[in-house]
């Protein structure tokens, strides 16, 4: 069984397997909610639709649960398991008072584990397929056996590379030929610079481009790779130190995962570029090698326009509107894109 806990909204996410007697894989999104609280909306969001439910009852709880039986829908209420934390001379009172409140059938029993209470509603939703009698169980269950969840707390963000482990990564940088200046790590791949902040591991990646862009604006994009994970350390490097090697080597040797190649694709390509008025070969041929080619000119989008409209595909109110948004245009500037 795989389970997340959300803090922020109090909802957990888990997921179990179970093979039921007739060898069935049944497979359960469980979804752990509070019955009451600030987030009731988004408890009432989320339990839309639900073919089966557990509910969870203390000895604190048993006033509560007309309450809780109301949250359950018509469909579940076959499908159904309560899980009594509490002594087992009061599980008969409680299924009493669930069948008062249920009109349903419901079979009292004892669990060993919480494994045993999921079982038992695996079987259920197996006899549901079937179009078998389904029943509502009521289980007791050790208190022992659920013992409640107690997060670790997360500690303090990793913490910036010391001067000691920066002299390492700068070693490091220079056995593979990259420049470090203050504290930053510089050097060309393809289609831009790349500055690499040693103390942070901060990627900074600004465009070849922009160099040839009549513009006066400027591309400087963060690349992210990782900015720190649990478990990477070493007796002389800690965690960040480490992936800033990582990142160092990967962007050096151009051995990337592909999450960060887009970044790069798309960091590269720019929608307002402007070659200016006369066409610069060398740039062109710049442009090409970056892997660039320019998009199809304004005159061409006007022709494809004109076609659609003999084809009736577009309107010829379509096409006016679109004619004078070019009328008044003199100068056509060249987009390139990937």
């Amino acid at each position: 069984m795989s389970y997340q806990l959300y803090c922020s909204i109090g909802i957990g996410l888990g997921v179990v397997r179970v093979t039921s007697k007739s060898n069935n894989q049944i497979v359960m999104q469980l979804w752990s909610m509070p019955s009451q609280g600030y987030n009731q909306s988004i408890t009432d969001q989320l339990s839309k639709g639900h073919r089966a439910a557990i509910i969870i009852l203390t000895e604190n709880d048993i006033d509560d649960l007309e309450i809780l039986l109301k949250r359950v829908s018509e469909v579940a209420l076959d499908t159904m398991t309560i899980v009594y934390l509490g002594p087992e001379e009061d599980i008969s009172e409680i299924n009493t008072k669930i069948q008062e409140m249920t009109n349903h059938q419901s079979i009292v029993g004892n669990a060993d584990s919480v494994q045993d209470t999921i079982s038992g509603l695996a079987s259920e939703l197996d006899n549901q397929y079937f179009g078998k009698a389904t029943s509502t169980l009521v289980l007791s269950i050790n208190p022992l056996q659920c013992p409640p969840y107690l997060p670790t707390p997360e500690g303090s963000r990793c913490e910036l590379s010391s001067d000691e482990e920066i002299a390492t990564i700068s070693r490091y940088a220079d056995e593979i030929g990259v420049d470090v200046e203050n504290s930053i790590a510089h050097f060309a791949i393809k289609e831009g610079n790349v500055e690499i902040n040693l103390s942070s591991g901060v990627i900074h990646f600004s465009p070849f481009v922009c160099t040839v862009c009549s513009r006066t604006c400027t591309r400087r994009t963060s690349l992210c790779i990782i900015s720190a994970t649990p478990g990477w350390a070493t007796e002389t490097l800690e965690e960040r130190a480490l992936l800033t090697i990582a990142k160092l080597e990967g962007l050096a040797s151009r051995n990337l995962p592909k999450h960060v190649e887009r970044q790069i694709k798309y960091a590269s390509n720019c929608s307002s570029f402007k070659l200016g008025d006369e066409k610069d070969e060398e740039a062109l041929t710049f442009l090409s090698e970056l892997g660039l080619k320019p998009r199809k000119s304004k005159w061409n989008l006007i022709e494809e326009a004109k076609k659609r409209v003999k084809e009736n595909r577009l309107s010829p109110n379509a096409f006016n509107i679109l004619m004078r948004c070019f009328k008044n245009q003199k100068k056509k500037e060249v987009n390139f894109s990937w």
